[in-house]
């Protein structure tokens, strides 16, 4: 669950920028209405939720993921999508190798290459161009059910290089690994990585864009509920969250 990171003053203050739909403050009885709704969240966090689906262009918030930074997100992502390999190829595949393609925030990368998130080790194709491309080809077909996911940005941050999205969203069909897009710098409003198809899981972080005063910090993931792995996906994170896990 998203960590409270606002003043009960301050959310009143800000409570008119989370209405989905506009910026107008709600009346008493449609708040009261919202405060029905079957929801665990707080109403902050299910309005937020709501936002992010509607940016992002998927049906139902229970797609949208919040995390208390974008670097939990991407560790949101990295455990569902080794419990995802370990649940299709056994325990004794340590939940798989991760790829990280192109080079990323750093703190990316160094989170791929810590033992006890990801056992099975990362392999790192820092330029993300086209001989990387020939290079992930390679270790694919020599280790075709080693990948349990492929961590990317579009663009990187903070060097603004696009991998080609559509090769890797081949790749990530044809060897069955979850392809996780990082889509901080461009965001949900500027590029369609879930209706598109591309993306597995979009991992953002939202305190770079959601709150537009720097004073609080936010990610969130978005599951693709049009693909296999998304769904799985949605549905591992959806038990963790009943479980409190």
């Amino acid at each position: 669950a998203l960590e409270k990171t606002v003043t009960e003053e301050e959310h009143v203050c800000h409570h008119a920028h989370l209405v989905p739909g506009g910026g107008k403050e709600e009346s008493p009885q449609q708040s009261k209405q919202q405060q029905q709704q079957p929801c665990d969240d707080s109403l902050v966090q299910y309005q937020l939720r709501e936002r992010i689906a509607q940016w992002a262009n998927v049906e139902s918030p229970t797609s949208v993921f919040l995390t208390p930074s974008g670097m939990a997100a991407i560790y949101l992502a990295l455990r569902s999508a080794r419990s995802r390999h370990m649940a299709l190829h056994g325990a004794r595949a340590r939940g798989g190798t991760s790829i990280v393609f192109g080079f990323p925030y750093l703190d990316t990368l160094k989170l791929c290459s810590r033992p006890e998130f990801c056992p099975a080790g990362v392999e790192f194709f820092g330029k993300g161009n086209a001989q990387d491309m020939v290079n992930l080809e390679a270790l694919l077909e020599a280790k075709p059910n080693a990948i349990s996911v492929l961590f990317t940005e579009l663009p990187s941050n903070p060097l603004l290089h696009c991998p080609d999205i559509f090769k890797l969203r081949e790749l990530a069909t044809k060897y069955n690994f979850v392809l996780a897009v990082d889509d901080t710098i461009s965001n949900f409003l500027n590029v369609d990585l879930i209706q598109s198809g591309l993306a597995d899981v979009v991992c953002t972080s939202l305190t770079k864009l959601v709150s537009g005063r720097g004073d609080a910090i936010a990610g969130s993931c978005v599951v693709n509920p049009n693909t296999p792995a998304g769904q799985w996906i949605q549905a591992d994170l959806e038990s963790r969250k009943s479980h409190g896990v």
